[in-house]
């Protein structure tokens, strides 16, 4: 556990012992007092900035709250939502960092398997870029010497094969590999995007879904993080159906509390179909708990998938590329064989 983990790890327990103590019906001076003298100088600024955050709770708004309060938690965002719906924000907090490491052992699992596949390519790519530079250099200069020695027999047309190549070098050999580069650097940078929107649980941007391979995933993941946020709203104190509309808006969504819903028996009932029935029946906070499980499932199976058909298409396109080479980097020597 490194400098900063140990940090953390020290303010969320200074948050614990503040809801346990607040659980026992303490008053917030008191808290803060007992918190100040049993725990000391180690925990002093953890424990004013946890003061900070929960007068400026009393005071209706985080406008007060200094940067270095607001960066011990990093959901400055989330808690002005909870701060509007009345959210018990010790309790919140707690939930919110139970997330996020929720969020990062579940992204931890597929970005090792990416992190996997992008390292093969990239040493593909430098083995195939090493191949091509040696060839450029050593092997393709002593094939257009040895065409122009044999001109006689092998014919004017051949031997300009290896002069075509090594003028053209950079649109033949050059252009393959820098397009198999620029392909794994806009891959790994929509992936790493995913990553760290799903480590800090924020909005996915809007752009996945017009990418054909990731268009799912942009509404599966702003959805089941929105319901997860509702999930804890709720459990912290806030209503549903303003918990729902809070939470939706957090992630580009929208919630509109008392839709129709349309009962279409051919189609398979969607989340937002159950919520909508699960509110007209009065048991939507319910709901929402079992619907923020199930997307997160749908969610992590969703992007596993993507990343095993992202994958699986640029292995095929990379090699693909590094064909187009081995074969312009072995024409000299199909003609060579042909015109002996």
């Amino acid at each position: 556990m490194n400098k900063g983990e140990r940090r953390k790890e020290g303010e969320l327990f200074v948050w614990r012992q503040y809801g346990a103590l607040q659980e026992q019906g303490m008053a917030h001076a008191d808290i803060i007092k007992r918190l100040t003298d049993y725990l000391g100088e180690p925990y002093a600024s953890d424990v004013g900035n946890l003061n900070t955050i929960i007068n400026a709770q009393r005071s209706g708004g985080l406008t007060g709250i200094s940067s270095a309060a607001v960066a011990t938690t990093d959901y400055h965002t989330k808690l002005q939502a909870a701060l509007e719906l009345g959210c018990d924000i010790p309790h919140m907090l707690l939930q919110l960092e139970a997330l996020a490491r929720l969020a990062a052992a579940a992204s931890a699992v597929w970005w090792r398997g990416f992190l996997s596949f992008a390292l093969y390519a990239i040493t593909l790519l430098a083995v195939a870029s090493s191949v091509v530079l040696i060839f450029s250099i050593f092997v393709l200069p002593e094939f257009a010497h040895l065409f122009l020695s044999f001109a006689n027999d092998v014919g004017s047309q051949d031997a300009n094969i290896t002069a075509d190549i090594l003028s053209h070098r950079i649109l033949f050999l050059h252009v393959p590999l820098y397009t198999g580069f620029i392909l794994l650097v806009i891959v790994f940078t929509l992936f790493y995007h995913l990553r760290r929107r799903m480590l800090t649980m924020t909005e996915l941007a809007p752009v996945w879904k017009w990418l054909l391979p990731t268009s799912g995933i942009w509404r599966s993941f702003n959805t089941a993080m929105a319901l997860k946020f509702a999930n804890i709203f709720i459990a912290t104190g806030a209503a549903p159906n303003e918990a729902l509309n809070a939470a939706f808006a957090l992630f580009g969504l929208t919630w509109k509390s008392q839709a129709p819903v349309r009962r279409n028996q051919d189609r398979a009932p969607s989340a937002l179909t159950f919520l909508r029935l699960s509110q007209e029946l009065g048991t939507l906070d319910n709901e929402i708990a079992i619907q923020a499980e199930n997307q997160w499932s749908e969610l992590n199976d969703r992007i596993f998938l993507t990343r095993d058909r992202v994958t699986l298409l640029l292995r095929i396109v990379l090699y693909l590329l590094i064909g187009m080479i081995v074969v312009f980097l072995y024409q000299p020597i199909f003609h060579l064989g042909g015109g002996i």
